[in-house]
């Protein structure tokens, strides 16, 4: 057992004997069995983040659903009798705005930790800052690289374009194709490049890969880019975009006469709002990559994430997952400090934390670990539109080993 699990089976067991419970299905902190009303007085732990909730491109998801874990956490007396203060702030995906936000929230509102949202720029526009002030930062999704090549950054997911990679992967070894393509999404503050993860996938396979657009945007022609795809005589597609776009393709592709041509899209299409727009006759044409196994409910971490959000009215999606599974990364460490709770305290004990089980509901461990290549590998599993629902395309998960998954 690792130095930081036997701090939370210790942490857990002074928890049993002053409450006189074992709290099932939430092992997040010392989590008293009164009503929040009884809860002794201590001070808050301020935590939040900057999340794009507004503007072109919108992730309201994950900060949903951690102000879920952290509501849960509060009913039960917070974290060794600290509340929760979480405060989430609006960039509307503007670096300028993410950027005063996010020193607004640390250095004015005193967040300890920025937790469980997900911005389209925050990233890219707050990584020195990060490591100069510092603080740690766990997004619910990481999404431009710099949320991956950051010391005080490690969002729980595997990020684009770690992704791209697996899914060409995943096309390459269980697809048979013909000639794979891509398609991807372009934003001014993320770079629209896809060709280092399709330039990594050739070195690991040997097998080229056709950008055919990489400059898509939610509103663009979707039956320009099928048309695209077709021409170029692709039988498998990476549509490396956002839900919106990629249900518009899907569409495309169902109302079509094409049935050899399959899309396989991104985390964000995992959805059962997505599902149920798909036309029947695009059964095992459509697959998606996800960084969490929602099926598999004997998973102990995925359940525990499916009831919270059940419960909560969030949708189950990998962005709420990562969302919440950031927030009980978070009040996992932050209840094993014994000093003053602070920026400084609960980044070090982030930093010197072994892996942290997640239960199943990534393909490995979490670990917020510097430098990069500490990190433990990237990893998805793949469900495929079957029948009108989601099915397993493969039932182990797919795993970019080292070296392979580092970016230098």
């Amino acid at each position: 057992m690792s130095g930081y699990r036997k701090a939370r089976a210790l942490v857990r067991a002074r928890c049993w004997l002053a409450c006189g419970v074992l709290v099932l299905g939430f092992p997040t902190a010392c989590i008293a069995s009164t009503s929040a009303t009884s809860c002794v007085a201590a001070d808050p732990i301020v935590l939040g983040d900057v999340s794009s909730l507004s503007g072109s491109l919108r992730f309201p998801e994950s900060q949903q659903a951690a102000k879920l874990a952290f509501d849960a956490v509060n009913a039960r007396c917070g974290i060794n009798g600290h509340l929760v203060d979480y405060e989430v702030l609006d960039d509307g995906g503007e670096p300028a705005k993410a950027i005063a936000l996010t020193r607004e929230l640390v250095l004015q509102r005193g967040a300890v930790a920025l937790i469980g949202g997900t911005s389209v720029v925050g990233c890219g526009a707050n990584a020195d800052f990060y490591r100069s002030t510092p603080v740690a930062s766990i997004p619910g999704t990481g999404t431009g690289p710099r949320c991956f090549d950051s010391p005080n950054i490690s969002p729980p997911n595997s990020g684009l374009f770690s992704l791209t990679t697996l899914a060409l992967k995943f096309a390459a070894e269980h697809l048979s194709p013909k000639k794979i393509c891509l398609l991807g999404n372009a934003h001014p503050a993320i770079p629209g490049n896809f060709r280092d993860p399709v330039e990594r996938f050739h070195r690991m396979s040997g097998r080229s890969v056709t950008i055919i657009n990489e400059e898509l945007h939610p509103d663009s022609d979707p039956q320009l880019a099928l048309g695209q795809l077709e021409a170029a005589g692709c039988d498998v597609a990476f549509v490396g975009t956002l839900a919106q776009f990629a249900g518009h393709i899907a569409t495309e592709l169902g109302r079509s006469s094409n049935r050899d041509l399959r899309l396989i899209l991104a985390p964000e299409a995992y959805t059962q709002a997505f599902l149920s727009q798909l036309n029947s006759t695009l059964s095992g044409q459509v697959f998606v990559v996800t960084d969490t196994d929602f099926l598999d409910s004997k998973r102990p971490g995925m359940t525990r994430v499916r009831t919270l959000l059940s419960k909560g009215g969030v949708e189950l999606s990998p962005f709420a997952a990562g969302g919440a599974l950031a927030a009980h990364i978070v009040v996992d460490a932050i209840s094993t400090i014994h000093e003053p709770i602070n920026r400084q305290s609960v980044l070090s004990t982030l930093l010197r934390i072994g892996p942290y089980d997640t239960e199943g509901l990534t393909a490995s461990a979490y670990q917020f670990a510097w430098p990069e290549n500490r990190r433990l590998p990237a990893g998805i599993h793949v469900v495929v539109f079957e029948n009108g629902v989601w099915a397993h395309a493969t039932e182990t998960w797919i795993v970019l080993e080292q070296p392979d998954f580092a970016w230098h």
